[in-house]
Protein backbone atom coordinates (compact mmCIF):
# COMPACT_ATOMS: atom_id res chain seq x y z
CA UNK A 1 0.00 0.00 0.00
CA UNK A 2 1.51 3.39 -0.87
CA UNK A 3 0.30 5.06 2.65
CA UNK A 4 2.85 2.88 4.49
CA UNK A 5 6.41 3.13 5.71
CA UNK A 6 9.16 0.72 6.70
CA UNK A 7 11.47 1.87 9.57
CA UNK A 8 14.90 1.48 8.28
CA UNK A 9 18.12 1.12 10.38
CA UNK A 10 19.20 4.36 10.02
CA UNK A 11 16.08 5.54 11.50
CA UNK A 12 15.69 3.09 14.56
CA UNK A 13 15.13 4.41 18.38
CA UNK A 14 14.36 7.79 16.67
CA UNK A 15 10.70 9.74 18.03
CA UNK A 16 7.55 8.63 16.01
CA UNK A 17 6.38 12.62 15.28
CA UNK A 18 10.47 13.95 14.39
CA UNK A 19 10.55 10.11 11.69
CA UNK A 20 7.41 11.33 10.52
CA UNK A 21 8.76 14.85 10.09
CA UNK A 22 11.86 13.50 8.62
CA UNK A 23 10.23 11.40 6.22
CA UNK A 24 7.78 13.80 5.04
CA UNK A 25 9.48 17.28 4.82
CA UNK A 26 6.43 19.14 3.02
CA UNK A 27 4.11 18.07 5.75
CA UNK A 28 3.89 20.68 8.78
CA UNK A 29 4.75 19.80 12.16
CA UNK A 30 1.13 21.18 12.92
CA UNK A 31 -0.68 18.59 10.65
CA UNK A 32 1.49 15.97 11.76
CA UNK A 33 0.58 16.02 15.58
CA UNK A 34 -2.98 17.10 14.49
CA UNK A 35 -2.78 13.53 12.51
CA UNK A 36 -1.85 11.80 15.73
CA UNK A 37 -4.20 13.46 18.17
CA UNK A 38 -6.99 12.39 15.55
CA UNK A 39 -5.52 8.53 15.31
CA UNK A 40 -4.97 9.11 11.79
CA UNK A 41 -1.53 7.52 12.50
CA UNK A 42 -0.73 3.83 13.18
CA UNK A 43 2.34 2.25 14.46
CA UNK A 44 2.39 -1.74 13.88
CA UNK A 45 -1.22 -1.34 13.39
CA UNK A 46 -1.82 0.48 16.57
CA UNK A 47 -2.64 4.20 17.54
CA UNK A 48 -0.09 5.73 19.53
CA UNK A 49 1.50 8.99 20.47
CA UNK A 50 3.99 10.64 18.58
CA UNK A 51 6.65 10.53 21.50
CA UNK A 52 7.19 6.76 21.09
CA UNK A 53 10.61 5.63 20.08
CA UNK A 54 10.42 3.46 16.65
CA UNK A 55 12.72 0.44 15.57
CA UNK A 56 13.87 -1.22 12.42
CA UNK A 57 11.00 -2.92 10.62
CA UNK A 58 8.68 -1.05 12.24
CA UNK A 59 5.51 -0.74 9.63
CA UNK A 60 4.28 3.12 10.56
CA UNK A 61 0.75 3.44 8.30
CA UNK A 62 -0.12 7.32 7.63
CA UNK A 63 -2.64 9.17 5.25
CA UNK A 64 -2.04 9.32 1.92
CA UNK A 65 -2.08 12.77 1.79
CA UNK A 66 1.15 12.70 3.33
CA UNK A 67 2.08 11.67 0.14
CA UNK A 68 0.96 14.36 -2.46
CA UNK A 69 2.72 17.08 -2.86
CA UNK A 70 1.18 20.32 -2.01
CA UNK A 71 1.11 23.07 -5.09
CA UNK A 72 3.81 25.52 -4.51
CA UNK A 73 2.25 29.00 -3.07
CA UNK A 74 3.90 32.21 -4.05
CA UNK A 75 3.98 34.71 -1.20
CA UNK A 76 3.55 37.49 -3.96
CA UNK A 77 -0.14 36.36 -3.88
CA UNK A 78 -0.46 36.42 -0.63
CA UNK A 79 -1.39 39.10 1.71
CA UNK A 80 -1.63 39.84 5.80
CA UNK A 81 -4.54 41.61 7.11
CA UNK A 82 -2.93 44.65 8.53
CA UNK A 83 -4.52 43.93 12.13
CA UNK A 84 -3.25 40.54 12.14
CA UNK A 85 0.09 42.15 10.76
CA UNK A 86 0.08 45.02 13.64
CA UNK A 87 -0.22 42.12 16.02
CA UNK A 88 2.24 39.94 14.75
CA UNK A 89 5.07 42.75 14.58
CA UNK A 90 4.45 43.73 18.08
CA UNK A 91 5.01 39.63 19.12
CA UNK A 92 8.26 40.18 17.14
CA UNK A 93 11.21 40.31 19.26
CA UNK A 94 14.54 39.42 16.80
CA UNK A 95 14.71 38.39 13.40
CA UNK A 96 17.78 36.50 11.86
CA UNK A 97 18.82 34.72 9.02
CA UNK A 98 18.10 31.11 10.97
CA UNK A 99 15.12 31.94 13.31
CA UNK A 100 12.93 34.65 14.71
CA UNK A 101 12.25 35.35 18.32
CA UNK A 102 8.60 35.95 19.19
CA UNK A 103 6.69 37.15 23.02
CA UNK A 104 4.34 34.80 22.45
CA UNK A 105 1.03 36.90 24.57
CA UNK A 106 -0.46 34.61 27.45
CA UNK A 107 -3.36 32.85 26.59
CA UNK A 108 -2.00 32.07 22.98
CA UNK A 109 -1.85 28.55 22.26
CA UNK A 110 1.39 27.24 20.28
CA UNK A 111 -0.28 24.20 18.21
CA UNK A 112 -4.78 23.90 17.60
CA UNK A 113 -6.41 21.03 19.63
CA UNK A 114 -10.50 20.85 19.90
CA UNK A 115 -11.70 24.11 20.38
CA UNK A 116 -8.79 25.83 19.85
CA UNK A 117 -9.05 28.44 16.82
CA UNK A 118 -6.81 30.59 16.96
CA UNK A 119 -2.81 29.64 17.64
CA UNK A 120 0.06 30.30 17.07
CA UNK A 121 0.64 27.57 14.12
CA UNK A 122 -1.72 29.06 12.20
CA UNK A 123 -0.48 32.28 12.21
CA UNK A 124 3.04 31.68 10.88
CA UNK A 125 2.29 31.33 7.19
CA UNK A 126 1.31 35.12 7.83
CA UNK A 127 4.50 35.88 9.78
CA UNK A 128 6.35 33.79 6.90
CA UNK A 129 4.88 36.20 4.07
CA UNK A 130 5.84 39.74 6.12
CA UNK A 131 9.53 38.14 6.13
CA UNK A 132 9.46 37.48 2.49
CA UNK A 133 9.52 33.89 3.19
CA UNK A 134 7.31 30.93 1.68
CA UNK A 135 4.30 30.67 3.67
CA UNK A 136 5.51 27.04 5.04
CA UNK A 137 8.80 28.13 5.68
CA UNK A 138 8.77 28.72 9.33
CA UNK A 139 8.67 25.73 12.07
CA UNK A 140 8.16 25.84 15.69
CA UNK A 141 10.96 24.00 17.57
CA UNK A 142 9.76 23.95 20.96
CA UNK A 143 6.84 25.08 23.24
CA UNK A 144 5.62 26.96 25.78
CA UNK A 145 2.07 26.42 27.75
CA UNK A 146 -1.27 28.48 26.87
CA UNK A 147 -1.23 30.45 29.39
CA UNK A 148 2.73 31.33 29.61
CA UNK A 149 3.79 34.40 28.32
CA UNK A 150 7.52 34.94 26.51
CA UNK A 151 9.70 33.85 24.50
CA UNK A 152 9.63 31.69 21.65
CA UNK A 153 11.77 30.35 19.13
CA UNK A 154 10.44 30.19 15.70
CA UNK A 155 12.74 28.42 12.85
CA UNK A 156 13.95 29.92 9.27
CA UNK A 157 13.16 26.61 6.99
CA UNK A 158 14.17 23.10 7.43
CA UNK A 159 17.71 22.89 8.30
CA UNK A 160 17.47 25.50 10.81
CA UNK A 161 14.95 23.77 12.46
CA UNK A 162 16.67 20.25 12.61
CA UNK A 163 19.89 22.15 14.47
CA UNK A 164 17.33 24.27 16.73
CA UNK A 165 15.83 20.72 17.70
CA UNK A 166 19.37 18.83 18.07
CA UNK A 167 20.05 22.24 20.42
CA UNK A 168 16.97 21.85 22.60
CA UNK A 169 17.95 17.82 22.63
CA UNK A 170 21.37 18.69 24.01
CA UNK A 171 20.13 21.29 26.35
CA UNK A 172 22.88 23.65 24.94
CA UNK A 173 19.92 26.47 24.62
CA UNK A 174 19.44 27.73 27.96
CA UNK A 175 15.77 29.11 29.38
CA UNK A 176 15.11 30.98 32.00
CA UNK A 177 11.55 32.22 33.49
CA UNK A 178 10.12 34.44 35.90
CA UNK A 179 7.25 33.34 38.10
CA UNK A 180 5.80 34.77 41.63
CA UNK A 181 4.87 32.20 43.48
CA UNK A 182 2.92 31.04 46.85
CA UNK A 183 5.36 30.73 49.96
CA UNK A 184 8.98 30.99 49.64
CA UNK A 185 11.74 28.22 48.98
CA UNK A 186 13.44 26.85 51.99
CA UNK A 187 16.75 27.42 50.09
CA UNK A 188 17.65 31.00 48.48
CA UNK A 189 18.95 28.60 45.14
CA UNK A 190 18.50 25.24 44.70
CA UNK A 191 17.74 22.72 42.27
CA UNK A 192 14.33 20.76 42.11
CA UNK A 193 15.16 17.05 40.68
CA UNK A 194 11.60 14.98 40.68
CA UNK A 195 10.91 12.38 37.91
CA UNK A 196 7.25 13.57 36.47
CA UNK A 197 4.59 11.29 34.56
CA UNK A 198 1.05 11.96 34.05
CA UNK A 199 -1.35 11.20 36.46
CA UNK A 200 -5.20 10.45 35.97
CA UNK A 201 -6.03 13.87 37.24
CA UNK A 202 -3.73 15.15 34.21
CA UNK A 203 -1.18 16.70 36.64
CA UNK A 204 1.90 15.60 36.14
CA UNK A 205 3.75 14.34 39.54
CA UNK A 206 6.48 11.67 40.83
CA UNK A 207 3.34 8.93 40.85
CA UNK A 208 2.55 9.31 37.85
CA UNK A 209 2.73 6.91 35.15
CA UNK A 210 5.84 6.40 33.30
CA UNK A 211 7.95 9.21 35.03
CA UNK A 212 10.44 10.87 33.03
CA UNK A 213 13.48 12.56 34.73
CA UNK A 214 13.46 16.14 35.38
CA UNK A 215 15.50 18.99 37.05
CA UNK A 216 15.15 22.32 37.30
CA UNK A 217 17.25 25.22 38.90
CA UNK A 218 16.23 27.84 40.94
CA UNK A 219 16.80 31.46 42.04
CA UNK A 220 14.82 33.06 44.72
CA UNK A 221 14.68 36.97 43.97
CA UNK A 222 12.35 38.41 46.18
CA UNK A 223 10.18 37.22 48.66
CA UNK A 224 7.74 37.85 51.79
CA UNK A 225 8.45 34.97 53.95
CA UNK A 226 5.78 32.22 54.20
CA UNK A 227 3.59 34.49 51.85
CA UNK A 228 4.72 34.92 48.36
CA UNK A 229 8.32 34.68 46.51
CA UNK A 230 9.52 36.12 43.31
CA UNK A 231 11.56 33.28 41.53
CA UNK A 232 13.67 32.74 38.50
CA UNK A 233 14.04 29.51 37.11
CA UNK A 234 16.00 27.16 34.32
CA UNK A 235 14.93 23.72 33.44
CA UNK A 236 17.33 21.50 32.52
CA UNK A 237 15.08 18.57 30.77
CA UNK A 238 11.76 20.01 29.20
CA UNK A 239 8.98 17.78 30.87
CA UNK A 240 4.96 19.03 30.14
CA UNK A 241 4.59 21.49 33.04
CA UNK A 242 7.68 21.00 34.47
CA UNK A 243 8.04 24.67 36.19
CA UNK A 244 4.46 24.59 37.38
CA UNK A 245 4.88 20.59 38.85
CA UNK A 246 8.46 21.60 40.65
CA UNK A 247 7.25 24.56 42.53
CA UNK A 248 4.08 22.86 43.37
CA UNK A 249 6.38 19.95 44.56
CA UNK A 250 7.95 22.50 46.85
CA UNK A 251 4.98 23.35 48.72
CA UNK A 252 5.55 27.11 46.16
CA UNK A 253 2.71 26.70 43.16
CA UNK A 254 2.77 29.86 40.95
CA UNK A 255 0.34 32.40 41.51
CA UNK A 256 -3.20 31.77 39.42
CA UNK A 257 -1.75 27.91 38.82
CA UNK A 258 -5.25 26.50 40.66
CA UNK A 259 -4.42 23.31 38.47
CA UNK A 260 -1.29 23.18 40.50
CA UNK A 261 -2.83 23.77 44.06
CA UNK A 262 -3.07 27.44 44.04
CA UNK A 263 -5.35 28.96 46.64
CA UNK A 264 -6.31 32.66 46.34
CA UNK A 265 -5.50 34.49 49.73
CA UNK A 266 -5.80 37.91 50.93
CA UNK A 267 -3.35 39.34 49.04
CA UNK A 268 -4.55 37.64 45.67
CA UNK A 269 -7.58 38.23 43.69
CA UNK A 270 -8.20 36.34 40.50
CA UNK A 271 -4.66 36.36 39.64
CA UNK A 272 -3.44 34.79 36.15
CA UNK A 273 -0.91 32.30 35.63
CA UNK A 274 2.02 34.17 37.05
CA UNK A 275 4.59 32.58 34.90
CA UNK A 276 6.74 34.59 31.88
CA UNK A 277 9.72 32.51 29.57
CA UNK A 278 11.65 35.96 29.97
CA UNK A 279 15.45 35.21 28.51
CA UNK A 280 17.35 32.92 25.92
CA UNK A 281 20.73 32.08 25.29
CA UNK A 282 21.11 30.75 21.59
CA UNK A 283 24.31 28.92 20.33
CA UNK A 284 25.57 30.12 17.57
CA UNK A 285 23.72 28.35 14.00
CA UNK A 286 24.98 28.72 10.31
CA UNK A 287 25.02 32.67 9.97
CA UNK A 288 23.96 33.80 13.58
CA UNK A 289 26.47 34.24 15.97
CA UNK A 290 25.49 33.45 19.95
CA UNK A 291 23.09 35.76 21.13
CA UNK A 292 21.11 35.89 24.36
CA UNK A 293 17.59 37.47 24.66
CA UNK A 294 15.61 39.20 27.06
CA UNK A 295 11.58 40.07 27.20
CA UNK A 296 10.24 42.00 30.35
CA UNK A 297 7.22 40.00 32.06
CA UNK A 298 3.85 41.86 30.73
CA UNK A 299 2.32 44.49 32.76
CA UNK A 300 -0.37 41.80 34.29
CA UNK A 301 2.87 40.18 36.13
CA UNK A 302 4.43 43.38 37.44
CA UNK A 303 0.82 44.47 38.93
CA UNK A 304 0.60 41.33 40.79
CA UNK A 305 4.00 42.27 42.61
CA UNK A 306 3.76 44.98 43.20
CA UNK A 307 0.20 44.39 44.97
CA UNK A 308 2.24 41.77 46.36
CA UNK A 309 4.81 43.33 47.51
CA UNK A 310 7.35 41.52 45.48
CA UNK A 311 9.85 43.27 42.94
CA UNK A 312 10.96 41.32 39.94
CA UNK A 313 14.34 40.96 37.77
CA UNK A 314 15.37 43.44 35.22
CA UNK A 315 17.65 41.79 32.26
CA UNK A 316 20.86 42.92 33.93
CA UNK A 317 19.90 41.54 37.25
CA UNK A 318 18.68 38.16 35.58
CA UNK A 319 21.84 37.25 33.77
CA UNK A 320 24.26 38.46 36.33
CA UNK A 321 22.88 35.99 39.10
CA UNK A 322 22.62 33.35 36.41
CA UNK A 323 26.15 34.15 35.29
CA UNK A 324 27.06 33.21 39.04
CA UNK A 325 25.15 30.16 39.64
CA UNK A 326 26.11 28.55 36.50
CA UNK A 327 29.87 29.18 36.74
CA UNK A 328 29.82 27.93 40.48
Amino acid sequence: MPDLKEVSADSATMRLDRYLRQQFPDVSLGVIQRALRQRQIRLNNKRIKGDVRIAEGDIVHVPKFFFEQPPPISSERLTVDPKLAKKLEAMTVAVTADYIVLNKPQGLAVQGGTGTRWHLDRLLPSLAVMHNDPPDHLRIVHRLDKDTSGLMLVARGRKSAQVLAKYFERRQIRKYYLALCHGTPELESGRIDAPLGKCPDLRYRPDGERPKPAQSDYILFDSLPKVAASVMLAPISGRTHQLRAHLALIDCPILGDEFYGAEPGDYITASPLCLHAAALRVPAIHETPQQQYFQSPPNLLYTKAKEIGLTVPTAHQLWAAWSDAETQ
